[in-house]
């Protein structure tokens, strides 16, 4: 099975809410996925500080939230889901 990890990105679009395959309009998100998309990936996953692990379909909100610049602890935190 053909597993694809993509980092959401800090551009996201301003619809109440949308599917996080929609949400994050950076150039480089969108080279991600079209790159998953060529690979034929079985499974796309979304890593989002917000949300944590995404689907691709799950649909979600804006925010404004980075891993940048958060502590240490809270990132291990989030990291452990």
């Amino acid at each position: 099975m053909r597993i694809v990890l993509i980092s959401c990105s800090a551009g996201k679009c301003d619809v109440p809410s949308s599917p996080a395959k929609c949400m994050y309009n950076s150039p480089l998100f969108k080279g991600a996925y079209r790159y998953a998309e060529k690979i034929k990936a079985d499974k796309i996953f979304i890593l989002s500080p917000k949300y944590g692990l995404l689907e691709e379909d799950d649909v979600i909100a804006p925010y404004d939230k980075t891993l940048n610049g958060m502590p240490a602890a809270e990132v291990k935190k989030w990291a452990k889901g």
